[in-house]
């Protein structure tokens, strides 16, 4: 019986990067090559006992592996590991992580001994498509408008230069959108309508928006959540074409808005439940996904994992 799995992504920065890492021999290795074949991968671990699934990936990975471990294993779930070589690794700030796959045989020898390891609970965002056109996506920071259109361009970018480009060509997008005017094409948004625990926001263009189940800061110290609200996930949503955004960035990365700002259309709280709708790609955690074909896209964070660490 393997009780430990290790879903390896061998494309993930830091794999690429510094070369994959021995795995100890009693952990079984899932090679997540193809998406395709995780779902059959899993399965198979699931059959032969395993309780813990490692990720050696980054949020993309770690997206992958929970957007489908609740229909594999059912109540309970696996605990889930990451071995942090993605690019931001954001979900690994917040829940703990191991170092090193060598770590692994710590952590079998812990649950031989019947030995306790770190443990943290974590809501995970699921998103679920209208009339079941996808299966649900499971992850932890979701995002549209602005959000999207730089992680494209990321993408783009790592595509066509190597990622030591991708840095640069973001900060210059953001550089053009503080300081360009609003009228800006930048600035123009995106349609999208937002219900909030059952009550609609303003209509109109959104210039970005944010919702997240992690609790802490973003990439940076960013922390650009405020307001009230009941649930675990925490939103932000600016509308077009964000006014007088030079002079309210600082008070928006801080979580702290000017008295002026929600007046200006700059909101955030918490939420149990949120309905989107809109047009355009979104992005969960660094994946662009295709809008729904018709309806909205439903958002809660009622499922709960347990992440480990030693």
């Amino acid at each position: 019986m393997s009780r430990i799995a290790l879903v390896r992504n061998r494309a993930s920065t830091r794999n690429l990067r510094s070369g994959v890492e021995a795995v100890p021999p009693e952990v079984r290795l899932i090679e997540a090559r193809a998406l395709d074949a995780l779902t059959g991968e899993l399965r198979a671990a699931h059959a032969a006992g395993a309780e813990i699934i490692a990720v050696d990936g980054g949020d993309g990975t770690v997206r992958e592996v929970l957007s489908r471990v609740p229909e594999i294993w059912g109540d309970p779930l696996p605990r889930i590991a990451i071995i942090p070589h993605g690019n931001t690794n954001l979900i690994a700030r917040e829940v703990g992580a191991l170092e090193t796959a060598a770590d692994l045989a710590e952590v079998e020898r812990r649950l031989e001994a019947g030995q306790p390891l770190t443990e943290r609970r974590h809501a995970m965002l699921r998103l679920d498509y209208p009339a079941g056109e996808r299966p649900p996506v499971r992850g932890s920071i979701l995002g549209w408008g602005i959000y999207a259109t730089a992680t494209r361009m990321a993408r783009d970018e790592i595509s066509a230069r190597g990622s030591a480009q991708v840095a640069l060509a973001v900060f210059g997008m953001l550089t053009r959108v503080l300081v360009g005017g609003e009228q800006g094409p930048l600035r123009q948004g995106v349609a999208a309508s937002l219900t909030v625990d059952g009550r609609r926001r303003a209509a109109g263009r959104r210039f970005v928006g944010v919702a997240t189940s992690l609790q802490g800061p973003l990439a940076a110290r960013m922390n650009p959540f405020w307001g009230k609200g009941n649930g675990p996930i925490r939103w932000l949503d600016i509308l077009s074409p964000a006014a007088r955004l030079a002079q309210a960035a600082p008070f928006l990365l801080r979580g702290r808005p000017a008295l002026w700002m929600p007046r200006a259309g700059y909101g955030s709280g918490r939420a149990s439940r949120i309905e989107l709708e809109l047009d355009s790609p979104f992005v969960m955690d660094g994946e662009v996904y295709a809008p729904p074909a018709s309806g909205p896209l439903t958002l809660t964070a009622d499922e709960r994992i347990t992440f480990i660490s030693l």
